[in-house]
């Protein structure tokens, strides 16, 4: 094993990549960060990840397999509902699976299989 694979053995986690970054955005000239609602930050981050879809279909031709951890959580039903039409729209066909720690994002949900574990607080 190499002396990197160790490191991150120890730490638990992947210490270098994408995710590990940070991105700063400006607004009026300020970081995004200081000003946006997490609900803004959110939507952000959605852009940012149909943009990365739309460039792998672009380059590769052929859709990746998405994963959407959580990232509704802090929307509202109207742009949870924005988010799911516009990505049905522009994405049809793209295997995606979307996680959640409350099935208050799928209430309005339509066109979604929803698993629900039935798993009490703090059971894994």
């Amino acid at each position: 094993m190499s002396d990197y694979a160790v490191r991150e053995a120890a730490a638990g986690m992947c210490l270098a990549g994408p995710h590990r970054e940070d991105l700063d955005f400006l607004w009026s000239g300020k970081p995004y960060r200081d000003h946006a609602s997490l609900g803004q930050s959110r939507i952000v981050g959605l852009v940012l990840k149909c943009v990365q879809v739309g460039r792998i279909i672009e380059v590769f031709g052929d859709p990746p397999v998405v994963l959407l951890d959580d990232i509704l959580l802090e929307l509202d039903a109207v742009h949870r509902d924005r988010f799911r039409r516009f990505w049905d729209d522009r994405f049809r066909g793209v295997q995606t699976i979307e996680t959640a720690t409350t099935l208050s994002v799928y209430e309005d949900a339509k066109d979604r299989y929803v698993i629900d574990l039935g798993l009490a607080d703090g059971d894994t």
